[in-house]
């Protein structure tokens, strides 16, 4: 790669970070308030970009086919965007009516012999109702419940496409002081018609729930995990560690290793081993 590649390369970053900061920018709000990006719509899950990932285990030649895999290089970006809203509190009663959207793809960002592509995208809008349960404490502390309808694919044409829609419910339990938070969700796959199931097997290796929790040791570092297990002796799971440390405003430094099945939907039947860095841009 040459110096003007590289100099390409690092200007397609930068210009998708900060428009994606940019995007985010007004997110700055203290933890005790609850977050907004906009009028009417807050965080979700963690917004992010991995301005440099790599992942160990390379599955790219079984999913592309040799032509095209064996020219996807192991190191790429990887960025997240989160956002949810309310659409209605029904009277202010203390159920909400939302919606949600998720975005995460990996761009091979330095690839320029294939000109740095997109390799993967995948696509997450739900619909949810959810109860705050500020007067309704569970163990002490502030609970939220939800249930929702949640879809994910990858916008692909065969035989790339991957998609599937599930039923959840979740428990997020929060310390008042917002020192930890805890939520486990559980889910149930929509059936669909044999001639329309991309992927038949999707629920072997992201199987029916996930834990997602948060611990703030000191003031500035959070330490985020997410566990997600099939229950079978095959055991098929995953596991994310997270360490950010907050730099300024509402930004922070930021690590990603993840490990296991289900980092993507293209993905979902391999192992992925990622050890990625960049910035935090909204924390869940």
């Amino acid at each position: 790669m040459g110096r003007g590649d590289a100099h390409m390369n690092w200007g397609r970053l930068f210009c998708g970070g900060f428009a994606l900061v940019g995007l985010l920018l007004q997110s700055g709000v203290s933890a005790a308030a609850e977050k907004r990006i906009i009028q009417g719509l807050e965080p979700y899950k963690q917004s992010y970009i991995l301005f440099d990932s790599y992942n160990d285990h390379y599955n790219l030649n079984s999913i592309y086919g040799p032509a095209l895999g064996s020219r996807y290089m192991q190191q790429e970006a990887k960025y997240q965007i989160s956002f949810q809203g309310v659409m209605t509190d029904f009277g202010n009663s203390p159920y909400e009516l939302g919606g949600s959207y998720t975005q995460q793809s990996y761009w091979q960002v330095y690839n320029s012999s294939l000109s740095a592509p997109f390799r993967e995208t995948n696509y997450e809008p739900e619909l949810f109702v959810r109860r705050n349960g500020q007067n309704t404490p569970l163990f002490g502390k502030d609970t939220s419940y939800r249930i929702g309808f949640h879809h994910q694919s990858n916008g692909q044409s065969q035989p790339l496409s991957r998609s599937w829609n599930r039923l959840y419910a979740e428990v997020k339990l929060q310390d008042p002081a917002d020192e930890w938070v805890g939520a486990m969700r559980v889910w149930l796959r929509v059936p669909e018609r044999a001639i329309k199931n991309d992927n038949p097997t999707i629920t072997n290796y992201y199987g029916f729930w996930q834990f997602d929790g948060r611990w703030t040791p000191y003031e500035k570092h959070k330490l985020h995990i997410m566990l997600r297990d099939n229950l079978h002796r095959k055991n098929k799971g995953a596991v994310q560690l997270d360490w950010s440390w907050k730099i300024f405003h509402d930004f922070s430094t930021y690590v990603q290793g993840y490990y296991g099945y289900g980092e993507n939907l293209i993905e979902h039947n391999y192992v992925s081993a990622r050890i990625g860095a960049g910035i935090l841009l909204t924390n869940w």
